[in-house]
């Protein structure tokens, strides 16, 4: 198994261990980490103070088809823990983009 990672269209690619009892060696797939700050940064960027005249409906709208189209791309691979970080980024932001 190499040691080495690479980055290749959003993905890292990596040896990753299983999460069964022998906890074997694979090389895998995960979401990279410049893809998650680039999605933060869509986010924080669709929930910016001035969005304020957007409705609320709208802007709910907008930010499910990023987080949806995200989601479906990075299907492949384990990404819950990237996915368990946008979905706390996105509810933050949204909160205080509401207030």
């Amino acid at each position: 198994m190499p040691k080495e990672k690479f980055d290749f269209p959003g993905y890292t690619f990596a040896r990753l261990y299983s999460m069964k009892k022998e906890r074997k060696p694979y090389i895998g797939a995960r979401p990279s980490q410049k893809s998650i700050k680039r999605m933060t940064e869509a986010i924080h960027a669709q929930t910016d103070r001035n969005m304020g005249w957007m409705d609320a409906g709208e802007m709910a709208n907008q930010l499910n088809r990023k987080l949806k189209g995200w989601a479906n791309y990075f299907r492949l691979g384990p990404a819950s823990k990237a996915y368990w970080f946008i979905d706390k980024h996105a509810a933050t932001r949204i909160r205080r983009w509401l207030c």
